[in-house]
């Protein structure tokens, strides 16, 4: 169903998408960030991926979609103002781009689902490919 990697493990399947809380609580430390991805994404022509890293005192969400060689990269936010927020590749999170542990798992199991973000939050998009 998905992989999953972060800054002290090697990839291993994620047997459950209920189990990506268990996923978010091992970024417990500043500097500490995962991955999840659809099964074999490299090797596949479409899928979805999430990257979460922990900030000190919040959380940067970034959401993914790949079809074919285009990567359509999402920056999430709270609010609006998140869609106008920015979202280049290596620049740190803006304020409303650090997100609270509660509204990280809000993110990941409305887009791993398939559902897309959530009412309530924003999005920047920076294009791959």
């Amino acid at each position: 169903m998905a992989y999953m990697t972060g800054c002290r493990t090697d990839w291993y399947d994620l047997k459950s998408l209920d189990r990506f809380v268990e996923v978010i609580n091992m970024t417990s430390r500043n500097g500490d960030w995962s991955v999840i991805q659809s099964k074999n994404l490299d090797h596949r022509t479409s899928g979805r991926y999430v990257q979460v890293m922990n900030i000190g005192s919040a959380y940067h969400v970034e959401v993914a979609s790949k079809e074919d060689e285009i990567i359509r990269n999402w920056r999430i936010g709270l609010g609006t103002e998140a869609d106008d927020a920015g979202n280049e590749p290596y620049s740190p999170a803006v304020p409303t781009q650090q997100l609270p542990f509660t509204a990280v798992t809000e993110v990941l199991d409305s887009w791993l689902r398939g559902h897309g973000i959530p009412l309530g939050y924003g999005a920047a998009l920076h294009v791959y490919g």
